[in-house]
């Protein structure tokens, strides 16, 4: 019996009807192709599945923050008096000033800060206690007798912790009070919570 070439059908009659049947390697061929389209369908699944998982990891990595400008434009319009005769400190709190969208100007002793007071009208202060000539507290007294500033924050700032040195410092009339040396947290905080009151108050 003679052989047929790969992919030749095969004609039977049943009922007088002809039918052909495809041969072995055609049913192999095309058993093959639905394999192949099965596993192409998986990959494309898993493709997908893969870049959703991707795309998931980097929001949760990085979310996305709104940007809040308004009450940064609005505290880059205040305008602060650093009062203290440690160069050190001045240059610190004029970094810590500026990043938080602050104005700045400075003093090196209460005399000097007077000066500047009775000519300029700040909307916040940072006074240090121990100084040549007036202290902070003698300082602090006659800065809030001037009408301008009966409510302008003063923060003093002092190396001192006793909560003596704090209750003079309220008594003077300072609104809060920062130990030396100033850490940055705490100064961002204090400054936030300033500026958040000038914002709603002013």
């Amino acid at each position: 019996m003679e052989s047929l070439p790969a992919g030749q059908l095969v004609t039977t009659k049943v009922n007088d009807t002809a039918v052909q049947a495809p041969s072995p390697a055609t049913s192999a061929h095309a058993e093959l192709s639905s394999e192949t389209s099965a596993i192409d369908a998986s990959n494309e699944v898993q493709t997908a599945a893969e870049a959703v998982l991707e795309k998931a990891a980097i929001t949760a990595v990085k979310p996305f923050v709104e940007p809040n400008p308004t009450s940064t434009e609005a505290s880059k319009s205040y305008l602060a008096l650093v009062i203290d005769d440690s160069a050190a400190i001045r240059k610190q709190l004029e970094l810590e000033l500026r990043s938080a969208g602050l104005r700045c100007d400075f003093a090196e002793s209460g005399e000097q800060a007077l000066e500047k007071i009775g000519g300029t009208t700040y909307d916040l202060v940072f006074l240090d206690i121990m100084m040549p000539g007036i202290d902070g507290y003698e300082t602090c007294g006659k800065i809030r007798k001037d009408p301008r500033y009966k409510k302008t924050p003063v923060v003093m700032l002092s190396g001192k912790t006793s909560p003596l040195d704090e209750v003079k410092g309220v008594i003077a009339g300072a609104s809060t009070y920062l130990t030396k040396p100033v850490k940055p947290d705490q100064f961002q905080r204090v400054t936030g919570r300033i500026i958040n009151w000038l914002n709603e108050f002013r």
